[in-house]
């Protein structure tokens, strides 16, 4: 039987990458709907910004070094090639499903502004659940080692995780236009004009043919 009664997460302390109330939401919503029951509290680490370092860091630092020393890419399969090599790779909407964390957090939460906290300034933030296991209570600590602050709920007035339908992100992202010709234009001048028989190309080529966009182009 499992007795773990915390979970400590630690990751970047950057507000794009993980320090925004959408991570919290996708904390909060898994911590009361489909964590183990014998999970009481969740610790999210934010080590201070260019002046920490976790594990993972350096697999990226290795990974980026590598991709510098490739002058051309052909593929995206390269990509996953190398990465195969330092971790797991999943593909977004095939292994698992993306979710539109961000619209469930915009209506869910109060904005960070309003916190009785200051988000950017804690170091940690602790999530336990309240008495009647309804909602979750969130902490800013603006230390590590200890916890002072008094736990509340960051949800707006009425809103309950019991019943939040989080819709699906739909898979692809639409190519614009100017990218369609820049992209075209790389591909003319380290392949030339024939660059569409090259079978190794065949990702580019596909791409093209389900767009709509006019061969010829210039960056405005």
């Amino acid at each position: 039987m499992d007795t773990t009664t915390t979970v400590r997460l630690f990751s970047d302390g950057c507000g794009r990458q993980n320090r925004n109330k959408t991570v919290i939401v996708m904390i909060l919503h898994w911590f009361l709907l489909e964590a183990p029951l014998h999970i009481e509290k969740i610790e999210i680490w934010l080590p201070i910004v260019e002046h920490s370092f976790i594990s993972t860091d350096r697999i990226f630092g290795h990974l980026e070094r590598v991709f510098h020393s490739r002058s051309v890419i052909e593929t995206p399969d390269e990509y996953v090639k190398v990465i195969k090599k330092h971790g797991t790779v999943t593909h977004l909407g095939e292994d698992y499903p993306v979710k539109d964390w961000k619209t469930c957090a915009d209506e869910m939460l109060r904005n960070p502004a309003t916190w009785y906290f200051q988000f950017q300034k804690a170091k940690k933030i602790v999530v336990t659940n309240s008495k009647t296991n309804t909602f979750a209570l969130v902490c800013g600590e603006p230390f590590y080692n200890f916890e002072s602050g008094q736990p509340k709920s960051l949800c707006k007035r009425g809103k309950t995780f019991r019943h939040t339908q989080i819709p699906d992100v739909p898979k692809g992202v639409p190519l614009k236009p100017v990218k369609f010709c820049d992209v075209k234009r790389l591909l003319v001048l380290h392949f030339g004009e024939e660059w569409d028989n090259n079978p190794k190309l065949e990702f580019f080529k596909n791409v093209f043919e389900e767009e709509s966009f006019p061969t010829e182009g210039r960056r405005e």
